[in-house]
């Protein structure tokens, strides 16, 4: 379950901490969110958070879309 934060311009799913991760990259979407990659200790790439911006989303919809692809990148 990704912990939802506030920030200043969005709001951020965090799936995974960023320490366990190294070479952290902000990727933009074709659906109005970008996600921050990142690889593995075992060199797998794995999504660490999405931010969803705050013109574009409210909380509760940024929530439902963060469990939404939760499950699609299981």
């Amino acid at each position: 379950m990704p912990h939802m934060s506030i920030q200043l311009n969005y709001y951020r799913a965090t799936f995974r901490p960023s320490s366990d991760m190294l070479d952290l990259r902000t990727v933009s979407t074709d659906y109005g969110y970008s996600i921050i990659v990142g690889k593995c200790q075992d060199g797998s790439l794995r999504i660490q958070s999405a931010l969803f911006p705050k013109d574009k989303y409210n909380l509760a919809n940024a929530t439902v879309n963060a469990h939404f692809l939760e499950r699609l990148w299981k």
